[in-house]
């Protein structure tokens, strides 16, 4: 028996100004400005603001590095 699944990802829609921050990242490496993109994409997936994912991911970074104390 063969099943295939779709996934359909409802990302946020971009205004203005966050498409100009995103100007200039060629998002072909791993760069700190395709940062708030992965944000938004990582958001939207989980249905969180993305401050909540941004935050979250800070303090599991200072946590992971031994930074928090």
């Amino acid at each position: 028996m063969n099943l295939r699944f779709i996934f359909i990802i409802r990302l946020p829609s971009f205004d203005i100004s966050m498409t100009f921050l995103h100007r200039y990242c060629t998002f072909q490496r791993n760069e700190p400005c395709s940062l708030p993109a992965i944000v938004e994409m990582i958001a939207a997936f989980m249905n969180k603001k993305p401050e909540e994912v941004a935050l979250a991911t800070a303090f599991n970074a200072l946590k992971l590095f031994g930074l928090s104390q």
